[in-house]
């Protein structure tokens, strides 16, 4: 293998799709030299690397975030056999080397705690704590909303904006995501709306068991409110980017925003068509408002704990490039199209 096709290699295992379509065109190595010892190269390279960004990733992690996001990786599935997994080991050690490569930023890397968040419970076996609406609450818009309730969490609470606090995520501590979905909770609360921000930490211990203990979060949120409006799951893009995702609305940087809805796929899911309704419309009040503020509605196998309610969500406010400030300035703005949705008698 000479030099130039072995750095062609390294560039292929952060990018596992660049990889794997490279070797399966067979671009990348020299014919001559055996898949054995190609292979041998890249599991070697992959372990120093793990090493070097200090990555403890498990194979059930792995599997986990796999499940979670991929249709075609998905185990079971009426498409792939159990032990998908296992053919993952043809070109990598396992499904936690494809992970790493895919995603590096996503698993623990330790970060320096933010000084801008303030102390809160982290049990996660404890009843999610509902903060109180804002005082400034507009007494006009507060009579027309005030029995509309709005819920915001974060399963992923350790996502952060790199240019604030240097890090995309911080292991076992309150990300910056988490004080978008507090602005989510004050802006709506400004706006007429009685609305909760869940403080509740679920990506800590154990990433691979977020979204079980936020379903949990879910479920005693409905079960204490149940005539919730809506229920919004707070994040970032999870996948590290070169730069932020930004428009100018009003003469101010925003963070641009994804709405993600899950879908029936994998396992039932009978509310996923009235969430996606939800979310167009939601899409399309935006549009109207702040064009280019949504970016899209993007729709996803697995269910992402929306099957509890009609008008559950997932939202992610920016990539790990974007500023705090920008993400804070898209929560203001998302609220405005919440209360334009409402006013309009979204139910």
């Amino acid at each position: 293998m000479n030099r130039t096709h072995f750095w062609h290699l390294v560039k292929g295992l952060v990018y596992v799709q660049v990889l794997a379509a490279v070797i399966i065109a067979g671009i990348t190595f020299n014919p001559n030299r055996g898949l054995t010892q190609l292979f041998d190269y890249a599991l070697a390279l992959m372990k120093t690397l793990h090493t070097v960004y200090g990555l403890n990733l498990t194979t059930e992690t792995a599997e986990t975030v796999f499940s979670q996001s991929s249709v075609v990786l998905a185990s079971p599935s009426p498409l792939v056999p159990p032990g998908v997994y296992g053919w993952l080991r043809v070109f990598f050690a396992g499904p936690e080397d494809m992970l790493f490569s895919h995603i590096q930023a996503m698993a623990n890397v330790q970060g320096s705690k933010l000084d801008s968040i303030s102390e809160s419970e982290n049990n996660v076996d404890s009843p999610p704590q509902a903060v109180s609406n804002d005082e400034s609450v507009n007494k006009e818009e507060a009579a027309d909303l005030k029995g509309t309730k709005l819920a915001f969490y974060c399963t992923h609470n350790g996502e952060s904006y790199r240019p604030d606090c240097g890090e995309s995520r911080l292991e076992g501590e309150e990300g910056h995501v988490n004080l978008v979905a507090a602005a989510l909770q004050a802006e709506t609360a400004k706006r007429g709306f009685t609305s909760f921000h869940v403080k509740t930490v679920h990506d800590y211990p154990d990433f691979a068991a977020s979204y079980a203990k936020s379903r949990q979060t879910v479920q005693s949120l409905l079960e204490e409110h149940p005539d919730l409006a809506a229920i919004f799951d707070v994040h970032r893009d999870a996948y590290p980017q070169a730069r932020p995702d930004s428009i100018e609305i009003n003469g101010k940087s925003a963070a641009r925003i994804l709405i993600v809805v899950g879908t029936d796929e994998r396992k039932p899911h009978p509310n996923w068509r009235k969430n996606a309704e939800f979310a167009q419309v939601i899409y399309e009040k935006g549009e109207t408002m702040y064009p280019g503020l949504i970016k899209q509605v993007r729709f996803k196998a697995g269910t992402y704990n929306q099957e509890f309610h009609h008008h559950a969500l997932l939202v992610e406010f920016g990539n790990d490039q974007n500023s705090l400030s920008e993400a804070l300035y898209s929560a203001q703005l998302f609220a405005d199209i919440l209360y334009e949705v409402f006013k309009e008698g979204e139910r």
